[in-house]
């Protein structure tokens, strides 16, 4: 396994460190006496997953555009200021939707992503850290598998610790994937085959996670988690596989600099 897939120190200690779960949540909840009370975090909340970057002395958060639609979509139905995106990591706190879309490449589909400038506070308070982009070393040409990182919505857990207090478990997947044509040069799919049923079938949440490529010494991103399927008729029950947007430091770099045409 450590021969065909090397992986860097990074993967054995806290891999999920550039990334946290971004929760969607009523901002209100209504219990069986139908009294009102602020929501609190839960297992049941839909999530996807962001990815921290910094670059030139400022803070961004990258997720997938569609799990914006989705907060935009639960605003529009229920209206408006009904909703919020939280982290749920060492406390429940809000995200605002100052996301933004990037433009399209020549030829190509508009990436279905979502960036926006975030505190650097933010990510402290919640015990991350951002990629710091600059100082990522040059993606090397013979690379043939990557390293998907996530929060998969159906592995969250309720955990009871009294009659009045709960903990929300967020477990993360680290999923070690061949990728289909090497290195990408565009959108592109990973494909791994699990020794043992995953322990989910349904791995939404993971969109908005990083994808990282790693040899035995150093690591960087390639790409963002946009959709993952486990489980296939084709492919069988042990199977996962990932499709990314490609997110290399020169790409997410043009993102933000798209961000910031856009917002000033």
């Amino acid at each position: 396994m450590k021969k065909e897939f090397p992986l860097c120190d990074f993967f054995n200690n806290n891999d999920a460190l550039h990334c946290a779960s971004l929760v969607i949540t009523p901002n209100l909840t209504e219990d069986k006496h139908r009294r009102i009370s602020f929501s609190q975090p839960s297992e049941i909340l839909p999530n996807g997953t962001i990815t921290f970057i910094e670059y030139s002395g400022k803070t961004y958060g990258i997720t997938c555009w569609h799990i914006i639609e989705i907060f935009r979509k639960a605003e529009k139905k229920h209206g408006e200021h009904t909703h919020t995106m939280r982290t749920m990591v060492n406390g429940f706190y809000v995200i605002m939707d100052r996301f933004v879309r990037p433009s399209p490449e020549l030829c190509q589909p508009q990436p279905d992503i979502a960036i926006r400038e975030i505190n650097p506070e933010h990510i402290k308070k919640i015990e991350k850290a951002p990629i710091k982009l600059e100082f990522l070393p040059k993606i090397p040409d013979g690379i043939h598998h990557a390293i998907a990182i996530g929060f998969p919505t159906k592995l969250k857990d309720k955990k009871q610790e009294s009659e009045v207090f709960h903990r929300i478990s967020m477990p993360h997947v680290s999923i070690v994937a061949k990728l289909s044509n090497g290195k990408p040069t565009q959108r592109f799919n990973m494909f791994s085959e699990l020794k043992e049923d995953p322990a989910v079938l349904d791995f939404s949440g993971v969109s908005g996670g990083p994808i990282y490529w790693s040899t035995g010494d150093e690591f960087g991103i390639i790409g963002i988690t946009y959709e993952s399927v486990a489980g296939t008729r084709l492919f069988g029950p042990k199977s996962i596989q990932i499709s990314g947007e490609l997110a290399t430091p020169e790409i997410i770099e043009k993102w933000i600099q798209d961000y910031h045409d856009k917002v000033t």
